[in-house]
């Protein structure tokens, strides 16, 4: 792989090629932390890497003296490129992986909540449940509910969303059962719930109730026989009696004098002299009486009168007279029709109580009804729907029981200590033993992943402290501990590792040897005050790579690995 960076931070102009370890070395200031840096960004692709910085304010990352800053990393076939301030990013072919983890931006111990490292942990350390995992723990339930569970977690893409979906549908659940029985929820409680005072076999199923129903109901129609047919026929005619006949005198009365009076307005209407004689005009020639007609092709024809023409005024006389006498004929019958109605629903409803009266003497001949047995029927009846209604409360009540239990164990599994805990607890065994392997290929203490994902470091003495209680050194062979073990599982194809200075010749032996077992290109930087008096590692000479000196923000090679 080829580096070249300019005007990055510190850097004037860093570039050099490798293929194992690289080891930045030199003073203070002199450029190697920005090396790191930028190629940290291009190959993470977090081009900001540093917090607290807007991608607009990209011209911070430029070197003073330079109007912008360029960073390449390229490899066989593909090569990334950075620019600031723009902070852009132009990639070909197919770049290797470098998370930022691997990148050096990004580590466990950064991170100050336990939610935090949580996320850490299922991101970088693959902690988040399998299918597999949520099967196990809802095992006995219905494949197809545990595949809804799954869709909807799957869908939403947040474990606590699903759970607060699936609380929501418990607590509806318990709503509807105590909505059912009247009574507070308690799973022990429902477990064998019957209404009060219950004293059916529980065993009775729905059908057999429904069946003991039908036959009380058939005893009691039997019991009630003809004597409820009589009682109900009574109630139906009584009213009808009580109401009255009809009095049909005065519109009878009525309607005998328009029948007489309707003729005679029909004669004198015929009577009546026609409206329609023609119309004289003065003929503007002769000076007689002509009259003006219109003919089929829109014109008119005149011709001569000879009798004497009726005037205009009489001929309206003659309307208004025809009018008024057909309009009293119209009355006159629409009257007749009216009366000649009412008459007949009078006469109708007259027959009909003559009818209610006669029938109604006829029922008080008949026998009085039991009414003893009518009434046990009609408690039986009762008990019998009675024992209808509660075995299907009971049936309804265990349905919603056995739907609480289910979302139950559902919202148990989908809780933070549930599938989650158990899937996170598989994952920090496994990685707890990866980092022992480690940390005994790197000959020293013990790197572990503890309570609430808290890294800690077993120490010479045998103690596992905190990483908080840690020193320096010891808090870099945590962190590049774990780097290199995500890293290693990621398949990333670059490493790089700030801070080597901080350990003694012994942890700096142990930490080469690491990444020999890792085998991932690594760029490490390292502060040297004084080489003559404290040398860095000559990676060449060690068949590991190359040390490179960085001076100004310029580097030169000082050994390569043949």
């Amino acid at each position: 792989m080829k580096v070249v960076v300019t005007g990055f931070c510190g850097v004037n102009h860093v570039e050099f090629s490798f293929d194992k370890i690289v080891l930045l070395c030199g003073k203070n200031a002199v450029g190697k932390s920005s090396t790191a840096l930028a190629i940290a960004a291009i190959a993470s692709g977090e081009m900001i890497p540093v917090a607290g910085v807007k991608r607009s304010d990209g011209r911070v990352f430029v070197h003073l003296q330079s109007q912008s800053a360029r960073a390449s990393l390229a490899g066989d076939g593909w090569e990334v490129i950075g620019t600031w301030p723009e902070s852009k990013l132009i990639s070909t072919g197919t770049p290797l992986t470098c998370h930022p983890v691997a990148s050096g931006l990004d580590r466990l111990s950064m991170h100050a909540s336990v939610r935090d490292r949580a996320a850490w942990m299922e991101k970088y350390v693959r902690s988040a449940p399998a299918k597999s995992d949520l099967d196990a723990q809802l095992k006995g339930l219905d494949i197809n509910i545990i595949a809804q569970v799954w869709a909807d977690i799957e869908l939403n893409n947040n474990w606590d969303v699903v759970h607060g979906k699936y609380s929501d549908l418990g607590r509806t659940a318990k709503a509807t059962w105590q909505a059912i029985t009247g009574e507070a929820y308690g799973a022990k409680k429902a477990a064998a719930w019957t209404p009060e005072g219950w004293s059916v076999d529980t065993a009775m199923s729905a059908e057999q109730a429904e069946s003991l129903v039908h036959t009380a109901r058939r005893n009691l129609e039997t019991a009630i026989g003809a004597g409820a047919v009589k009682s109900d026929e009574k109630a139906k005619l009584q009213p009808l009696v009580a109401s009255g006949k009809a009095n049909t005198t005065e519109a009878e009365a009525a309607l005998a004098t328009l029948r007489e009076e309707l003729p005679r307005v029909k004669e004198s209407r015929a009577k009546m002299p026609p409206a329609s004689s023609t119309m004289a005009h003065d003929c503007p020639h002769c000076g007689g009486k002509v009259s003006i007609s219109p003919i089929h092709n829109g014109g008119y024809s005149l011709a001569k009168l000879d009798g004497v023409a009726i005037s205009k005024d009489e001929i309206n006389s003659r309307l208004k007279a025809i009018a008024d006498a057909d309009g009293k004929i119209g009355f006159l019958e629409q009257k007749i029709r009216s009366l000649t109605d009412q008459i007949a629903a009078g006469q109708a409803k007259n027959r009909q109580i003559d009818a209610a009266i006669a029938r109604l003497n006829e029922l008080d001949k008949m026998p009085e009804q039991d009414q003893s047995a009518v009434e046990k029927a009609r408690q039986e009846v009762a008990a019998a729907e009675e024992t209808l209604s509660g075995i299907e409360r009971i049936s309804a009540a265990s349905e919603q029981h056995r739907q609480i239990v289910t979302l139950s164990k559902i919202v148990k599994a989908l809780a933070p200590d549930g599938v989650r805990a158990y899937a996170m607890s598989k994952a920090m065994e496994r990685l707890n033993k990866a980092l022992a392997e480690y940390s005994g290929i790197a000959g020293w203490g013990a790197v572990e992943v503890g309570h609430e994902f808290v890294p800690n470091y077993t120490n010479s003495s045998g103690s596992k402290i905190p990483y908080t209680l840690l020193s320096q050194s010891e808090k870099f062979r945590v962190d590049v501990t774990i780097q290199a073990l995500v890293s290693k599982a990621s398949s990333c194809g670059l490493m790089l590792v700030d801070g080597f200075d901080v350990l003694d010749s012994q942890g700096r032996a142990g930490f080469f040897k690491l990444l020999k077992h890792v085998a991932i290109p690594t760029i490490v930087c390292m502060t040297v005050a004084n080489a003559e008096k404290y040398p860095p590692p000559d990676l060449g000479k060690m068949g590991l790579g190359k040390t490179i000196w960085l001076d100004n923000g310029s580097s030169r090679t000082e050994s390569e690995a043949a």
